[in-house]
């Protein structure tokens, strides 16, 4: 039966959830249900009598609404539950003060004034002194009379205020100091609350059940919730504030005495479970109802137990938790959701700077590149301008038959352009036997040729540089663009789950604890203390409590102790594992095997597997391949994305071995514990298998190492979905034979998933064999593992 109605609550929870999302998202909609709101809200307040004869909160209500179109539904709304009061003299009363006070915010609303915090509240406190005086004046002012007429004005007045400050959005602004901050959160707190207790004195005369009131059934609900969240301090309070609003209404001090004492004793009992506080609330509160002099107050009783009853019935994880606003720790953590948003201002705004001077300076390259390019035609022209000048026969060479000599020159460019030099018997003969200095203008054509080249080789060079350059104003721009939408959007903090997960800690002192959301969406818990040995000896069943609280499945819980302090970090259940075995060796006769690997696991539940094989072998490869590896790593983990990470040490080996030349090979694998998706980027990398079952396929990628060219494709990318049981083999060039690898096929098909490491040691023993040693080889076996749910 539990079963069924938490599904029932489930639908109901997720029907009002749609409702609001769809109410809130169209403004037409949203401003006609706060009409509608308000309008119930003033015949709600309207009917909550105090003393027998009084309702000045109406009043109030109608005043903190405003001028606006949802203020006017409110005060219909008060016009009419006045209009209905039992005594049609007070309810005349109260129903041309809200007139008045409708009629005094509409009037005066242009004045430079009326935008003041006290300006509702004073129109409403003059407007009920006006009608008031003459019914005072009617019953010859009489001491009682201007008593009560006197506090109905200032009761008009605070209740305008306060109410105003529960209907307004909050003032907190960035720079606000932090008690001014927790001083305006604690106004809004108790303003609303007040707003709740008043109209609950209304509901106090509806019945539900015989005589159980609907009002005070729900205050001994707001009572426990209080004493949930706040303890004994907060419960309290609560508990006789609503005990006066409901004596103010027709008690005898009884709702006083009985809620209060019982809330008290309720929140003492609050961080032994929800259960254990409501018993004691009940058992308090009927003691209070069996002693009270005036006689047993069965109906209270009643209330409570109905009131307690609902209250159980709530899922722990369901109730909403206001203690952020009373505590100044939480209140500085929704401050930093303000200063992410700064923060990502900024960074957006490097990102765009980056992305601009990328664009200028590509512009500026390629106006230079075409203004500054070298026509071959012009080797001819410095050729002829160094021989020709002097010559005698120039004018009749350069002038009258010019176009005999530039055909010439053009019929030698083809040959000049493949060869990149001429000779003597390149030139026509009847050019020769009319050329006075053949062999000169050879000399001087082959002269500037080889400053033609040189020169393009230049430029070339220069034009790599700037390519690359370029390339990482771009990365760098994407990088930053990339860390502004993580701090937006990549770590959400949980607050209330913090704040009730605080509640298991009660045998730890002064406990941290925070929880928060990855880019992914995946939770993530993180306790700090100065000791957390107690926990940590009930560690799993504590990880499975905050599971509950959280709504999820947690993993294996991690504890940490340093000389810092204690530390718990609790994550989500990863749906895969991963086991990994690594064998590795070098090549004959060398000390130093010239391949780098690692493999980590990141926050986010991805595990990365990186092997990079150095140019050649010995000192020199393990550098390059060790730089590639730990750069890789580090992009990594600083939470950069795959293909900018590639893409930038790409570029930065290019400008490291521009001289001599250089590059390291790439092979990484990317595994998300938690869908099973695997990526696989292969840079100039020897070949991956996948053995799936029976079936074993063969990965390998045509894009050229790091470091030896500037292209744009940086790697060759195969994805799959992963199902569990798959063995993949990463592998150096040094282990793989591409002329025959049904040795390494059998043994993957044979292998039984005993142990990665043995398999890695015996592929590393077989293609030492196979090869004879001629290579460094590091073979990497992981293992794909699909957890058991329980």
């Amino acid at each position: 039966m539990s079963g069924k109605y938490a599904a029932i609550a489930e639908k109901a929870e997720k029907f009002f959830s749609n409702l609001l999302t769809a109410v809130s998202s169209k403004p037409k909609v949203r401003s006609t249900a706060v009409g509608l709101l308000y309008a119930i809200m003033g015949y709600l307040l309207s009917q909550a009598v105090i003393f027998n004869e009084y309702s000045p909160f109406g009043i109030g209500f109608v005043a903190a609404c405003g001028s606006s179109i949802a203020g006017l539904l409110g005060a219909l709304g008060a016009i009419i539950g006045y209009a209905s009061l039992w005594k049609l003299a007070d309810g005349l009363k109260y129903v041309a003060g809200t007139v008045l006070t409708c009629a005094g915010m509409h009037i005066l609303k242009s004045l430079p004034f009326s935008g003041g915090r006290f300006f509702p509240s004073i129109i409403a406190a003059c407007s009920a002194a006006f009608v008031g005086f003459v019914f005072v004046a009617e019953r010859g002012f009489a001491l009682q009379d201007v008593v009560m007429y006197i506090s109905e004005i200032i009761l008009v007045f605070a209740s305008a205020y306060l109410y105003r400050e529960a209907l307004t959005t909050s003032d907190s602004r960035p720079g606000m100091s932090k008690s001014k901050e927790l001083e305006t959160s604690t106004v809004k707190v108790v303003s609303f609350f007040i707003l709740i207790t008043t109209s609950l004195i209304a509901l106090s005369n509806v019945r539900l059940l015989a005589q159980i009131s609907a009002g005070k059934v729900i205050a001994i609900i707001v009572m426990l919730f209080a004493a949930f969240n706040g303890g004994f301090g907060m419960g309290s309070a609560t508990g006789v504030s609503m005990g006066i609003a409901f004596d103010l209404a027709g008690g005898s001090g009884f709702h006083s005495m009985a809620y209060g004492f019982s809330a008290l004793i309720a929140g003492v009992f609050s961080k032994a479970g929800k259960l254990a506080m409501t018993v004691a609330f009940i058992l308090t509160h009927a003691v209070i109802a069996i002693v009270y002099p005036g006689g047993v107050n069965i109906t209270s009783m009643y209330e409570t137990f109905m009131a307690s009853v609902i209250f159980i019935l709530i899922p722990e994880r369901r109730l909403p938790d206001l203690k952020y606003l009373f505590d100044p720790r939480i209140r500085g953590r929704m401050r930093s959701s303000m200063m992410n948003s700064i923060l990502r201002q900024r960074i957006s705004g490097a990102s765009t700077a980056f992305n601009e001077l990328h664009e200028a300076i590509k512009s500026s390259i390629d106006h230079s590149t075409k203004k500054n390019g070298q026509d071959i035609a012009k080797v001819f022209d410095r050729a002829a301008e160094k021989v020709c000048r002097t010559c005698a026969l120039k004018g009749l060479c350069w002038e009258r038959d010019c176009i005999y000599t530039f055909n010439v020159m053009n019929d030698l460019t083809p040959v000049l352009t493949k060869k990149g030099r001429i000779t003597s018997m390149d030139l026509p003969s009847h050019f020769v036997t009319r050329c006075l200095r053949p062999e000169q203008l050879v000399e001087a054509i082959n002269h500037e040729m080889r400053s033609y080249l040189s020169l393009r080789r230049f430029r070339n060079r220069i034009n790599i540089n700037r390519g690359i350059v370029l390339g990482q104003y771009s990365e760098v721009a994407t990088i930053l663009k990339g860390v502004a939408e993580d701090v937006a959007n990549g770590i959400v903090e949980d607050m209330e789950a913090g704040v009730k997960i605080e509640r298991l800690l009660h045998d730890v002192e002064d406990p941290s604890v925070t929880v928060w959301r990855n880019g992914a969406g995946r939770l993530h818990v993180e306790i700090e203390a100065a000791d957390l040995s107690s926990v940590n000896e009930r560690l799993e069943r504590f990880s499975e409590e905050v599971g509950r609280i959280l709504g999820i499945r947690t993993g294996k819980p991690e504890f940490i102790s340093d000389i810092s302090g204690d530390r718990i970090r609790i994550s989500e259940f990863e749906t895969f594992g991963v086991k990994i075995g690594v064998a590795s060796r070098k090549r004959k006769n060398s000390s130093i095997s010239g391949d780098t690997g690692t493999y980590f696991k990141t926050e986010e539940g991805m595990v990365y597997v990186i092997l990079s094989d150095g140019m050649g072998s010995g000192r020199e490869a393990a550098i390059e391949s060790a730089s590639v590896v730990r750069l890789l790593e580090r992009f990594i983990r600083a939470g950069i994305e795959t293909e900018s990470a590639l893409r930038t040490i790409n570029s930065a080996l290019m400008l490291r071995n521009i001289d001599e030349g250089g590059f390291a090979t790439i092979d990484l694998l990317e595994i998300n514990l938690f869908t099973g998706l695997l990526r696989i980027f292969k840079c100039g990398a020897a070949p991956t298998y996948i053995k799936e079952g029976e079936k074993i396929r063969m990965v390998s990628g045509k894009v050229f190492p790091p470091g030896s060219v500037l292209l744009p494709t940086i790697s060759d990318v195969a994805t799959q979905t992963l199902n569990g049981g798959e063995v993949l083999v990463v592998m150096s060039d040094g282990a793989y034979l591409p002329e025959n690898d049904d040795w390494l096929r059998k043994e993957l098909k044979a292998y039984d998933g005993s142990s990665p490491k043995n398999l890695a040691v015996k592929i590393s023993a077989e293609s030492a064999a196979l090869s004879n040693d001629m290579d460094d080889a590091t073979i990497a076996v992981i293992e794909i593992v699909k957890k058991e749910a329980s």
